[in-house]
């Protein structure tokens, strides 16, 4: 019988994590949806001009729902990249610091995002 933990990762992260990736995916198709209307088929000449979008920002629900959005790609596209790297067969120990280093740079990368975006909302 052939051993499932090489097709799941050691502690079956990798179905997880390819789970998820694929969530995320049906995710962003409804986030990527709402945001195409509301950015660009919403303003008077197509698309928003930036006080337009501070405007829509400063909306509590908008605000939200473009925060959701923006974790949404940063996570799919990490957990795409993770994947990619992955089957390119790196080592247990490796797969480990791999894992590591990019949840740290998609979670600095979230955090800018939203700093950025509540520094443009609170001007």
């Amino acid at each position: 019988m052939k051993d499932v933990s090489v097709l799941t990762g050691s502690r079956g992260y990798s179905s997880w994590a390819w789970i998820l990736q694929a969530a995320s995916g049906i995710v962003l198709v409804v986030l990527v949806t709402l945001h195409m209307a509301a950015q660009h088929f919403s303003g008077q000449q197509g698309i928003l001009g930036y006080r337009e979008v501070v405007a829509y920002l400063r909306n509590p629900v908008a605000f939200v729902v473009e925060t959701v959005f923006a974790a949404t790609v940063i996570f799919h596209a990490f957990a795409g990249l993770r994947a990619i790297l992955i089957d390119l067969g790196v080592s247990g120990d490796a797969e480990r610091r791999l894992s590591l280093g990019l949840t740290v740079l998609g979670g600095a990368m979230f955090l800018y995002s939203l700093v950025l975006t509540l520094v443009v909302v609170t001007r």
